[in-house]
């Protein structure tokens, strides 16, 4: 019968054991599932209370959305331009040769 071989993560760097559960990830989830999991994951850095006091101190609700309408613009958001629509792959052919002419 077969063992499992198992890795005693007690022995291994920080490194290691990110590099090795980055590969299981890799294998259980593919590539792009392995990144999602990461984004999930991600702890971040520093201390966001901090530095929401920092920077909008006592400020409530209804006093920050007041100072986010003040500042906002006046009217409608810009709209984005359209894209061009393609045209057809068939009438691209006879497009390029009448330009050609």
């Amino acid at each position: 019968m077969k063992t499992a071989r198992t890795t005693k993560s007690e022995h291994l760097t920080d490194a290691e054991i990110r590099a090795l559960g980055w590969h299981a990830l890799v294998d259980k989830l593919s590539p792009s599932g392995a990144v999602r999991f990461a984004v999930q994951t991600e702890r971040g850095h520093g201390d966001y209370v901090e530095l929401r006091h920092q920077m909008l101190g006592d400020l409530t609700v209804d006093e920050l959305l007041e100072r986010m309408r003040k500042s906002a613009p006046a009217g409608p958001p810009a709209a984005r331009p359209r894209k061009k629509k393609s045209e057809p792959a068939s009438s691209r052919p006879a497009r390029a040769a009448r330009r050609a002419t």
